[in-house]
């Protein structure tokens, strides 16, 4: 069921209504996304896109994210825009494609899971680059995208300190959830779960930001989560 079965009007509060039930539906709390990740991909083939993570000097690092989907998965197949990027990973074994990931271009392989990993908040298209990613998916295969939530309160605490907040320059836009289920229903998807990640904050001042807010607001708001994870399905 989509929303305009409700109301033409995407303002109607039956429509609010409507996409709160949802949403409260598919919504699972989690608290690190490394865990969340090694499950999806483990023993399925897998196709990565954006696997420089904006600059290639962190490939060595063990945090890197397309090395450990590599070590998970029973094959991996990465996608990415960057021409010289692409060309080191290539030479160090990688398989690295160089490929828009909001065009039409088809692959010729189709793969159990696909992770977008921060890439979505970057490009012109969202619905393209999930249109992209199901042009791929084998049959019951499930897409994984990560954001950064642009309404967690330490965003908030920028925003008092500097008057503004300065995402990633090269960020287009932010993906809360009910616009996850409205670019899912435009690339011919669905929104199967959503994963606010409700991690413990690090600093002292956050987590102490943090208990004041638990006195108004409940433990699983999604004020906490730093970001999100949506499982997309055909």
């Amino acid at each position: 069921m989509n929303w305009r079965d409700v109301s033409r009007n995407p303002v109607d509060e039956k429509v609010h209504m409507f996409l709160l039930k949802e949403l409260e539906s598919k919504k699972v709390i989690q608290e690190t996304s490394s865990n969340l990740l090694e499950k999806f991909v483990s023993g399925y083939s897998v196709l990565d896109i954006g696997v420089v993570e904006h600059d290639i000097s962190h490939i060595e690092s063990e945090s890197w994210k397309h090395r450990k989907i590599k070590n998970w998965a029973t094959k991996v197949v990465g996608v990415d825009i960057l021409e010289e990027e692409v060309r080191i990973l290539n030479d160090m074994g990688f398989d690295v494609r160089l490929v828009d990931a909001t065009s039409l271009t088809d692959l010729g392989e189709r793969f159990e899971r696909v992770v977008i990993g921060d890439v979505i908040e970057h490009v012109s298209n969202p619905v393209a680059l999930v249109e992209f990613a199901a042009r791929h998916l084998a049959h019951d295969g499930l897409i994984m995208v990560s954001t950064p939530n642009p309404f967690n309160y330490s965003f908030f605490m920028r925003v008092v300190k500097e008057g503004t907040f300065i995402a990633n320059a090269e960020h287009m836009s932010w993906v809360t959830p009910s616009m996850a289920i409205e670019i899912a229903s435009r690339a011919g998807v669905r929104l199967k779960n959503y994963y606010p990640m409700i991690g413990r904050p690090k600093s002292i001042l956050k987590r102490f930001i943090k208990k004041i807010l638990k006195i108004i607001l409940s433990e699983d708001n999604e004020i906490y989560a730093s970001s999100y994870i949506y499982i997309f399905t055909k």
